[in-house]
C-alpha cells in the first residue's frame, strides 16, 4: 500500500478509512485482445435450478444483448405495488395517499423513492456464447475479462467450472488457459447472481440499492479475451518520489517455470504542450515458478512535470518483459504527484490546497448504472470545474476505471468509497463476512485503480450511530 497519510479505523463501528496514495496507474491494454460484445444466449433462472440442472451443458433458449442489464434490455419481471425492492422504505405513504393512487395502477406503477425501470429483477440469471479461441494465440495465456458484473458471477468452459468472484468495484478476470486450446470452439457460460445472500453491504449502498443505481443483473463495460505471454507482468506499481527526482516501479512476474528475463522501463509525457521523456533503464532477473515480486527505479530527471489540478501532467510508463523469444509489453499511466495532510490541512505537491467537493450518489436514472466511457466521465468533472469545485465523493460505491482515467485528464480529486453503507441490516467489527469482504474489496479497489493521480483518499460510508 502506497505512502499512506493517515487511517482512520474506529473497531466495530469503523467509521472512516482515509488513505492517501502517491501515484497513479492504468494499465493499459493486453498483448491481444477481442470483444465478445454482442449476441448472447440468455436465460433467468427464477428457482435457482440452473446448477442442478447442468444448464451449462444445454442451449439458453432465449437470447440478450451484452454489455448491459437486464432492466436496460427489458428482461425481468413487470413492476407492479407488490414488487421486492432493495433498499429501505422511508415513507410508506405512497401505498395510501390519494395523491399516489395514479401511480400504482397496473401499467404506470411509478415509486417517488426508487428507480422504477420497466422490468425489475432479482435472482440468477444465465448468460451463453460460443467463442473460437484464435490459433495464433498458442503458447499464450488467455483470460476472460469482465469488467463490471452485477453481482456474483460463476464461470464454465463447456462443462469445466473455473470459480466465482463477487467483486462490486473491480474486473472479474478468469483464467481460461488450463481448459482451453487455441483453435477450437467452446461454449462459454456465465452465471450471474444479483441476490443479497451471505454478502449483505446494506440495502441502502448506493453500489445496490434501487434508490439509486438499482440492483441489477448483467455486465456493463468491456466483455472480452485477452492474451498475454505465459511469462507476463501481472501487476505494475508505481510510486512517485518528487523529493529525490525518480519514481519506484513494483511488479510481479508470473511465471510457469525458471528462466530469465530482462525489465527495460521508459517514459514520456503525453497531454501537455511541454514534452519530457525519461531515459530508459534496465534490469535482468531470474524468473522461478509463480509469483516474482520485484522492483526497480526510474530516475525522472530534474524536468520532470508534476500533477495537480492547475496543470494535471501525466507520463505514460512502458515495461518490457523479455524472456528468450518471448515478449510482455505493458504500458501505465502515471502523474508525479504528492498528496499528504499536515495538520488540518491537505498539501498536493507541497502546495496548501482545499478541497471544494461534492458527492456521486451512483444516481444515473437513464441507465441505473454509471457511465463505462472515459468522455461521459470528463463532461461530469469539467462541469464540476466550472462550478469551481475540485473534488469528489463516491457514496458508499466505487466508480468504474474511466471516472479514475477522466478525472486524470481534468485534474480532479476522487475519493472512492468502499461499496457498504452498514447503518442497518448489518454491523461492521461483529466478525460477520461483511468485514472480510469490505477489506478485500478495498484492497483489489487499491491494486486496481488506486495509482490513479486522480485517486487521492479512499473511505468507508459512515455507519448511522
Amino acid at each position: 500500500m502506497k505512502n499512506i497519510s493517515t487511517l482512520y479505523i474506529m473497531k466495530r463501528l469503523l467509521v472512516s478509512i482515509a488513505i492517501v496514495f502517491i501515484s497513479i496507474l492504468t494499465v493499459a491494454g493486453q498483448n491481444h485482445s477481442f470483444s465478445l460484445s454482442g449476441k448472447w444466449n440468455f436465460r433467468i433462472d427464477r428457482e435457482d435450478t440452473g446448477v442442478k440442472e447442468q444448464w451449462f451443458k444445454k442451449s439458453l433458449d432465449d437470447s440478450i444483448n451484452l454489455p448491459g442489464s437486464m432492466p436496460e434490455k427489458l428482461k425481468g419481471d413487470e413492476v407492479t405495488v407488490h414488487t421486492q425492492w432493495t433498499g429501505s422504505l422511508y415513507d410508506s405513504s405512497y401505498y395510501f395517499n390519494p395523491y399516489m393512487e395514479k401511480y400504482r395502477i397496473e401499467g404506470q406503477v411509478k415509486l417517488p423513492f426508487f428507480l422504477t425501470p420497466d422490468k425489475h429483477y432479482v435472482g440468477v440469471a444465465w448468460y451463453q456464447k460460443k467463442v473460437t479461441i484464435p490459433a495464433d494465440w498458442k503458447g499464450e495465456r488467455i483470460t476472460l475479462f469482465l469488467e463490471r458484473p452485477h453481482i456474483e458471477t460463476t464461470v464454465w468452459v463447456n462443462q469445466q467450472e473455473l470459480g466465482m468472484q463477487n467483486s462490486l468495484c473491480v474486473p472479474h478476470v478468469y483464467d481460461l488457459t488450463a481448459a482451453t486450446t487455441p483453435g477450437k470452439t467452446y461454449l462459454i457460460t456465465i452465471r450471474i447472481d444479483n441476490r443479497i445472500k451471505e454478502i449483505n453491504v446494506g440495502p441502502d449502498s448506493h453500489s445496490i440499492t434501487d434508490q439509486t443505481q438499482g440492483n441489477w443483473n448483467g455486465i456493463v463495460g468491456q466483455i472480452e479475451l485477452q492474451a498475454t505471454p505465459k511469462v507476463h507482468l501481472e501487476d505494475i506499481q508505481v510510486y512517485p518520489d518528487l523529493s529525490n527526482q525518480k519514481a519506484l516501479v513494483r511488479m510481479n512476474i508470473q511465471s510457469a517455470s525458471s528462466i530469465k528475463g530482462e525489465i527495460t522501463l521508459s517514459a514520456e509525457s503525453f497531454n501537455t504542450d511541454i514534452q519530457h521523456k525519461v531515459a530508459p533503464v534496465h534490469q535482468s532477473f531470474n524468473i522461478r515458478p509463480g509469483d516474482n515480486p520485484v522492483e526497480m527505479e526510474l530516475p525522472m530527471g530534474k524536468e520532470f512535470l508534476t500533477w495537480d489540478e492547475f496543470s494535471p501532467a501525466l507520463y505514460k510508463l512502458t515495461a518490457k518483459l523479455t524472456n528468450g523469444k518471448q515478449t510482455d509489453t505493458q504500458q501505465v499511466q502515471f502523474g508525479m504527484r504528492d498528496f499528504k495532510i499536515e495538520g488540518k490541512w491537505f498539501y498536493v505537491n507541497g502546495r496548501k490546497t482545499m478541497l471544494r467537493g461534492t458527492v456521486e450518489n451512483c444516481d444515473f436514472p437513464l441507465t441505473g448504472y454509471a457511465p463505462m466511457d472515459v468522455a461521459s466521465w470528463e463532461r461530469v468533472f469539467r462541469i464540476c470545474r466550472s462550478y469551481g469545485l475540485n473534488h469528489m465523493r463516491f457514496h458508499s460505491f466505487c466508480p468504474p476505471e474511466a471516472a479514475f482515467a477522466a478525472a486524470d485528464r481534468v485534474g480532479f480529486y476522487l475519493q472512492p468509497e468502499g461499496p457498504s453503507w452498514p447503518n442497518h441490516g448489518v454491523k461492521l467489527g461483529n466478525g460477520m463476512y461483511i468485514d472480510r469482504y469490505l477489506m478485500e474489496e478495498t484492497q483489489r479497489m487499491n491494486k486496481a485503480y488506486g495509482n490513479y493521480a486522480s485517486f487521492c483518499m479512499m473511505a468507508l460510508s459512515l455507519i448511522h450511530i
